[in-house]
């Protein structure tokens, strides 16, 4: 791990025991040559390289997008969208770092925006409303996201200034629709969660599935029998991380599998919910969130599940990290 909906609202050097002052000069003269630090310097330099982390946060009453450091630092109000029940929720970075794409119903239905990354010059792209969870493409040119124009939920993409909007999945009287659009790194792949194999409405029969950009040579990946959700690429593409458990507790944990659905794992242990898994941009370490200790907030752990931490400590909501 270290080399020298609107749907339901639901991751120390070792030295040698007892060197002598020859053999801890030699090690650290190799260090230095190699370039390399200790871990637990190396992580917290690699964070402040991976650039903030964005999230929706309930603190000023309203569901807004905030922005943070990598070790919580610094955190930032970027959309201030007032009245009842107006929220601002979903944030996704574009590849550039430059643009978050969001949803919010600021003006009506929920739908499809996009600010610069200081929060300004928001612009609206869909106008249909039951639009979320955008998810931009590697390229920065498209935008997958899910509607509900048609009643229930549904794949979609277009460009990354709102135009050419086209279906990607069929799941109409199949249940409860697809959700959740994931780009596989090299864009060539879409991920998401769908009822379409489902042999009722139930939520517990959501399961994770790839297809091609184009929506054909669908794939199914879990068989879980539980809500699977938020589907997450690593950057290498070699793995998806999601989250799963039954509805009926609550009671879901962040797993991570092969990206051609084997070598299931297990990453976190918690009672209680933790959801929406997301990557750092050098595949180290995975945000998300979680309620383990009493209230919904953002936590960073290591790929592998280990050295989780808390990075946020408000008293309202915080939820759907994205790094």
């Amino acid at each position: 791990m270290n080399g020298c909906v609107r749907w339901p609202v639901a991751l120390q050097p070792r030295w040698l025991p007892d060197p002598d002052v020859t053999t801890v000069a030699i090690l650290l003269v190799a260090v230095a040559l190699a370039g390399c630090r200790p871990h637990r310097q190396e992580t917290a330099a690699d964070a402040m390289r991976q650039g903030p982390i964005v999230f929706s946060s309930k603190r000023d009453g309203n569901w807004n997008i905030y922005k943070m450091e990598p070790e919580g630092s610094h955190v930032q109000q970027l959309t201030h969208t007032k009245g009842e029940d107006r929220e601002s929720m979903y944030p996704s970075w574009s590849p550039d770092r430059k643009k978050i794409a969001f949803a919010s119903n600021q003006d009506g239905g929920f739908e499809i925006y996009v600010m610069s990354a200081d929060g300004s010059n928001v612009t609206q792209l869909t106008r249909n409303s039951g639009s979320d969870d955008p998810a931009w493409a590697p390229d920065g040119k498209r935008i997958a996201y899910t509607s509900t124009r048609d009643g229930h939920g549904e794949i979609w993409v277009m460009n990354g200034d709102g135009s050419s909007p086209r279906q990607l999945t069929q799941t109409a009287g199949e249940g409860e629709g697809s959700f959740n659009a994931g780009w596989s790194p090299d864009g060539t792949k879409i991920s998401f969660i769908s009822s379409r194999d489902a042999k009722s409405s139930s939520l517990n029969e959501l399961e994770v599935y790839t297809m091609n950009v184009d929506g054909s040579n669908v794939k199914r990946l879990t068989s879980n029998g539980v809500f699977d959700g938020y589907p997450d690429w690593s950057p290498d593409g070699k793995k998806i991380t999601f989250y799963s458990g039954p509805v009926q507790t609550g009671e879901w944990d962040i797993y991570a599998l092969a990206a051609d659905g084997t070598n299931l794992q297990r990453l976190t242990r918690n009672s209680g919910r933790d959801t929406r898994p997301r990557w750092s941009t050098d595949g180290k370490r995975i945000a998300f969130r979680s309620d383990q200790d009493g209230n919904s907030e953002i936590y960073v752990m290591d790929s592998d599940g280990s050295h989780a931490r808390r990075l946020t400590f408000d008293k309202a909501p915080d939820r759907h990290p994205d790094w």
